[in-house]
């Protein structure tokens, strides 16, 4: 796991090396055991590579830089930049490929030599014998930039699920990337660090990003996942390489895939997916938040892995929100070594601004503080752990997928397709749903859903669109949202709205919810925060569900093997039937990571917020209505309702603001780190030096 940056001028103007150092020491978090740089002349041609930052190279128009946070191969054959045979390829690389063992041997036997033994050294022969088809043949997490000195061609690429983040910039003669937006800020002129307004506009309206190319910056795009991105002197071109393959989703549409044997599949494919990714030359642990995803990755780990496993898990002493009761009984079931941190209120102060820093964009929920906790609890014992975030996206966790499986029950039956659907089944479904404490349902609005989704299916799309926009006017008329009243009514206006649902691939609405839910609508942007968050703290974070090869054995399955009744995820509970304590596997609730955040703005952090929101920075910002905002916090503190997750949100973009806009570049002297003496010293008054773009 590392950090990864790069400058390459189209128009010929050399690289200023000590830009290329300036965004490396941001990234040093990400990889504090190594670094290095390399650069290139006009002719495609390497000029030098090494620790030490070259005062300056006239003809150098290319540049890569790296931070190494070291798990496989620790010896000096794993340093980056590396080079390939002949040093015509060059590589720069973030992630792990956990089949590189098998993809090794398979290129030895192809007449391929290795000097080391690091999953870097087979990307580069892999793409030397595949190409930009090497690709397919990973199965892993990465983002990386592969320079061909005879092509003149940089080579980019990102993982299927997008885990491994990379952004750039591209003004038509400069391509400026690296893992992290900051790293690409901190080389841009300060008239390049515009707020991308539309983008934040729907955040503020409705919480999602990460769903497009889009950031919130203006000029920064991001790599979407499963895309390939060349650079030339030619321009920039971009390919999506993998999508859900259509044998899997006719095989799920024809609900050909039943009985135990899927099961047994399911389990098979999970448990190789966990061996796979404890495959490392460093301690490996697992995050144990006490829900079924990774009480179900500690227990397929130690029935198959030898030697004690160490676990990490957040808990709070209101048992409201806290699972540890849970995650204890694993810990003591299959003896691991479990490590336990108790998150305070009065952390929140000095965390929402380094958690800011190292966010870039600001995020939600408060379900981030726990997660930064555990991760920083990690960081103290290992480089490596096991997490079960996609899960849910992949096999229907969530409360709010039942509309979807009710709705894809009437399908059903209306259609006579699935074997087991009866009148009595859809109602016994909806009875449970509806009685479930999470679902929020009752069954009179369930049943005008379903009315409401037969009637659409035989609307044309030319009705269907302004049918729909009049009924959502209809409902904000009759029950405005509570961001309209305290957000500022021109950046809602200019808001951008949620991309449109491509072509439908499933005939579930369950497994099509799900699809989009995978590939961009929810799990990039919880796997954005999970990178940031592990990085914080030079931790790698592995994620077995996003096996490659598991979600497309779950994309294949009818969607009743992911809901049945109120009960999500049927296929893993099935699995892990008698591996878990029952209490677990049957857990009718769904917490994620909770946080006693809406009890903390009460209480311990009713001062710092107060502040904030009489603040001359906030009532300035014109995103919000300081007076409307602090109606909204008195009635959170006066019992009248529960608003701590729009005032998380509202927090949270004002000290992004702080950070990113205000005090940039006091951010970046703060935590541009000088490296190790390895190389000449760098002044730090050259920190922010003439900038690209100017």
């Amino acid at each position: 796991m590392c950090g990864i940056a790069g400058i390459y001028h189209l128009n010929d103007r050399p690289v200023e090396p000590e830009a290329l150092g300036r965004m490396t020491r941001l990234l040093r978090h990400r990889g504090p055991d190594d670094y290095g740089y390399a650069f290139f002349d006009r002719a495609g041609n390497h000029l030098t590579a090494g620790r030490e930052l070259p005062a300056y190279l006239p003809q150098a128009v290319l540049a890569l830089g790296h931070r190494r946070l070291s798990v496989i191969d620790l010896t000096e054959t794993g340093h980056q930049p590396m080079s390939g045979a002949h040093s015509r390829y060059w590589i720069i690389y973030n992630g792990e490929i956990y089949n590189y063992v098998e993809l090794r041997r398979d290129l030895i036997h192809l007449g391929y030599a290795f000097s080391g033994t690091s999953d870097t050294e087979v990307i580069l022969k892999a793409y030397e014998h595949w190409g930009r088809n090497c690709v397919d043949h990973f199965n892993g997490m990465w983002a990386f930039a592969l320079w061909d000195t005879k092509r003149q061609t940089l080579f980019c690429s990102r993982d299927r699920f997008g885990i491994k983040p990379f952004y750039y910039y591209f003004d038509g003669r400069n391509f400026i990337f690296a893992s992290e937006i900051k790293s690409i800020l901190s080389v841009l002129s300060r008239d390049k660090h515009v707020i991308n307004e539309p983008y934040l506009g729907r955040f503020i309206m409705v919480g999602k990003m990460n769903d497009s190319e889009q950031t919130f910056f203006k000029n920064i795009r991001q790599l979407p996942p499963a895309h390939n991105l060349n650079v030339s002197q030619s321009g920039l071109s971009r390919r999506r390489y993998w999508d859900m393959p259509a044998r899997c989703i006719k095989k799920a549409n024809a609900c050909l895939e039943d009985g135990p044997v899927v099961v047994e599949r399911f389990r098979s494919l999970l448990t190789d997916a966990i061996r796979l990714r404890f495959r490392a030359d460093v301690p490996v642990g697992t995050c144990l938040s006490g829900g079924l995803d990774s009480s179900s990755i500690v227990a397929l780990a130690s029935d198959t892995l030898s030697g004690q496993l160490s676990t990490f898990t957040a808990e709070y002493e209101q048992s409201e929100f806290s699972e540890g009761r849970y995650a204890r009984q694993v810990a003591g079931l299959f003896g691991t070594d479990d490590y336990y941190i108790t998150p305070t209120g009065r952390e929140y102060v000095d965390f929402i601004d380094r958690f800011s820093w190292h966010h870039d964009e600001p995020c939600p929920g408060p379900g981030l503080f726990s997660q930064w906790h555990v991760m920083q609890l990690a960081g103290r014992h290992v480089k490596v752990v096991l997490e079960g975030q996609g899960a849910d996206e992949l096999l229907g966790g969530y409360p709010y997928y039942f509309p979807r499986h009710i709705y894809s029950l009437a399908r059903d039956y209306l259609g006579n397709r699935y074997y087991n659907t009866s009148l009595n089944r859809f109602f016994n479904d909806l009875k449970a749903i509806t009685a479930h404490p999470q679902s929020g349902l009752t069954l009179s609005g369930c049943a005008l859903n379903v009315v409401h989704q037969i009637f659409d299916l035989m609307l044309p799309e030319c009705i269907k669109i302004p049918k729909n926009l009049l009924i959502r006017s209809i409902q904000n008329r009759l029950k405005p949202d509570l961001i309209n009243q305290v957000a500022d009514q021109n950046i809602l206006s200019q808001a951008l709205p949620s991309p449109p649902h491509e072509k439908r691939r499933y005939l579930h609405d369950l497994n099509e919810s799900l699809y989009w839910e995978l590939t961009r609508d929810n799990l990039p942007m919880l796997l954005q925060y999970d990178d940031r968050t592990s990085m914080a703290f030079s931790v790698e974070s592995r994620l077995p569900f996003l096996d490659y090869r598991l979600v497309e054995f779950a994309g294949s399955l009818p969607f009743y093997h992911k809901m049945q009744g109120a009960r999500t995820k049927v296929i893993l509970r099935n699995a892990l039937a008698g591996m878990l304590p029952d209490e677990i596997v049957n857990r009718p609730d769904k917490k994620g990571f909770p946080t006693p955040f809406a009890v903390w703005l009460k209480q311990v952090l009713s001062e710092y917020v107060n502040d904030l929101f009489h603040s001359s920075d906030f009532k300035n910002r014109g995103l919000f209505h300081a007076d409307k905002v602090q109606h909204l916090y008195r009635q959170h503190c006066s019992n009248t309702a529960d608003h701590s997750w729009l005032l998380w949100r509202i927090i949270n973009i004002e000290r992004w603001m702080q950070v990113f806009q205000n005090d940039f570049h006091k951010y970046c002297h703060k935590y541009s780190l000088p490296d190790p003496p390895k190389t000449r010293p760098i002044k730090q008054d050259t920190l922010v030096p003439a900038a690209i773009g100017t």
